[in-house]
């Protein structure tokens, strides 16, 4: 029985390292899965943000009929879900719903630039685009 229990912790003695080692080789896979999970879930919330401010930059110049309103619009639209646009983001076509034909639709597009964070993005950038039609109004 002695002679067993010896022979056992012998060869557990063998491994004791082992599981140190195994760790060292799955936690850079766990880290890159971790920064992954968490960059898509920023870049869904990013997209969700640009579509909304897409939607009410189309709609603030469909009744205002003013480019620089609407603009303004996009950026404090996106802010408000942390996504950070310049004016030069937001493209609008056409710039004015006067004088426009019956049915003419507004366009607005929005692209935005997102960098991906963690150790392993490094020059890894992708554009989020959003496009928003809406009928001019009366």
């Amino acid at each position: 029985m002695v002679h067993a229990l010896t022979r056992t912790a012998r060869r557990l003695a063998g491994e004791r390292g082992a599981s140190a080692v195994e760790f060292a080789l799955v936690a850079p896979l766990l880290i890159a899965l971790l920064f992954g999970m968490a960059s898509t879930a920023r870049a869904f919330q990013i997209q969700a943000g640009v579509s909304g401010a897409a939607r009410e930059a189309a709609r603030t110049l469909a009744i205002t009929n003013d480019v620089g309103q609407a603009r303004s619009v996009a950026v404090d639209a996106a802010a408000n879900q942390s996504v950070q646009l310049g004016s030069g983001s937001v493209s609008i076509t056409p710039t004015t719903c006067s004088g426009q034909p019956a049915g003419t639709n507004v366009r607005v597009t929005i692209v935005y630039r997102y960098q991906p964070f963690g150790p392993f993005n490094d020059g890894l950038a992708l554009d989020i685009t959003s496009k928003a039609v809406i009928r001019c109004g009366a």
